[in-house]
């Protein structure tokens, strides 16, 4: 019982200061990954265009490098599959 006590009686706001939740990550790296974070920015905006002609946000390609640990590759292929499902999505 004590437990649903604890549960109920948590105060969201002071967990939420408490910098629970990250607001980008890019801190969080180390400086090695950051360098590698923004030159696979860099060469996927190269390859894919810039935000207008892509429709990617920078916030995007980052946490598609990040989830693929920077694998460049295997993030355009993510990110193609992600921007196919949405054209099918608003096409109907």
């Amino acid at each position: 019982m004590s437990r649903h006590r604890f549960v109920r009686n948590i105060d969201i706001h002071e967990e939420l200061e408490d910098d629970a939740i990250s607001d980008g990550g890019e801190d969080d790296l180390s400086p090695e990954d950051y360098d590698r974070m923004m030159d696979g920015l860099e060469h996927i905006r190269a390859t894919l265009g810039d935000e207008k002609q892509s429709a990617l946000t920078d916030q995007e390609i980052k946490d598609s490098l990040y989830e693929y640990y920077f694998d460049v590759e295997q993030a355009i292929a993510d990110l193609l599959a992600r921007a196919k499902v949405c054209r099918t999505r608003t096409s109907r």
